[in-house]
């Protein structure tokens, strides 16, 4: 199904109703694995320690992929991978406020990865570079060491962002940019196959209406729609809509908790 033990290997997957492998192979070092559970007790099991990914070093950026760039969009998981990792983020962030790019960061904790204190240590250095932040209501609380959303958006827009999001499954989303909360309940798909993609959905939905001057609660509203169109299908992104799809949508599909 794949084959890791020499370089340059292709790398296989398995697609199955049960579990999905996503792995890669670079010269010698071993597959990352994620493998995602469909069984009766569901969920993500890692194996990217030492994995080809978690190889990767600052100095393969090549500044000039930044000239054109619109947005920089990070991921909390690449920071987790090791210390070259966590070092190329930030000299990614670095590249990206030096070609005036808009940066945004998923924290995506994944804290099976590595631990509270490692991953304060290593996202809240960047918070001052970034303009938007997204998360989970419980990533926003373990980041800031709040026990309220309130305090811990508060707390995370002090450091700079200009917009920090709290993703809240169901329930929808919460904003906060320039001292103002912006709430959206959430859209209720026609089906639910399958969440995972949902807050990659979420976060491309928001950069999207951001980047084209969207009012905050239209991005909000957009970020809400996508995510619950990914999980109407079993893949992470062929529920994703069109534009055109979208402006319906949003006038069509029922909001609130589901």
């Amino acid at each position: 199904m794949w084959n890791d033990e020499k370089s340059g290997e292709r790398a296989g997957h398995i697609d199955a109703q049960s579990s999905f492998w996503s792995d890669a192979t670079l010269h010698d070092r071993r597959l990352g694995l994620v493998k995602l559970r469909k069984e009766e007790h569901s969920g993500v099991l890692y194996y990217r320690r030492g994995s080809a990914a978690s190889h990767f070093h600052p100095d393969w950026l090549e500044p000039s992929l930044f000239e054109t760039a619109a947005v920089l969009h990070l991921n909390g998981v690449t920071c987790a991978l090791s210390p070259s990792c966590a070092a190329s983020v930030t000299r990614a962030v670095a590249l990206a406020n030096g070609h005036e790019v808009k940066v945004s960061l998923d924290l995506n904790l994944r804290l099976q990865l590595w631990d509270i204190d490692r991953a304060q240590a290593t996202l809240i250095p960047l918070l001052p570079q970034v303009n938007i932040v997204f998360g989970t209501e419980e990533e926003m609380l373990a980041l800031s060491g709040r026990t309220t959303l309130e305090e811990a958006l508060t707390t995370i827009a002090a450091q700079g962002p200009a917009v920090v999001v709290a993703k809240r499954g169901p329930l929808g989303a919460v904003a906060l940019a320039g001292g103002k909360r912006i709430d959206h309940p959430g859209f209720v798909p026609p089906a639910v196959v399958d969440e995972v993609g949902a807050g990659d959905g979420f976060a491309a939905g928001f950069v999207s209406a951001y980047l084209r001057g969207a009012p905050l609660d239209e991005a909000l509203r957009d970020a809400n729609l996508v995510g619950a169109a990914a999980v109407t299908v079993a893949d992470d992104v062929s529920g994703y809509p069109t534009q055109a799809q979208l402006e319906a949508w949003v006038m069509t599909w029922p909001t609130g908790p589901h």
